[in-house]
């Protein structure tokens, strides 16, 4: 059996909005993406929860804690990135 394509789908649309907010919230650093990208590949070979029929409810699992994170970060505004918004706006609306 092979894991379902949903839930991959889901697993990498959670995983974007988790980089997305880390790069956001780093000014547009791309190092801790890559740190953070980096360790979640190597834990998941070492707790074992890289997708296969022998840890698929366990993948499962995994993308379901990422979906709560990335809902949690989703649902968090963040002040620094929203004046930054206003600011280009006002920018841009100025030319």
């Amino acid at each position: 059996s092979s894991m379902p394509v949903a839930v991959f789908m889901l697993n990498i649309l959670a995983g974007a909005v988790v980089f997305g907010w880390l790069y956001e919230r780093t000014r547009g650093s791309v190092l801790p993406a890559i740190v953070l990208h980096t360790s979640l590949n190597g834990w998941a070979g070492v707790l074992g929860i890289v997708p296969t029929a022998e840890s698929g409810r366990t993948y499962v699992l995994v993308t379901g804690l990422l979906v709560l994170v990335a809902l949690a970060f989703l649902a968090t505004p963040d002040k620094a990135t929203a004046e930054r918004s206003r600011a280009a706006s006002k920018r841009s609306s100025a030319c």
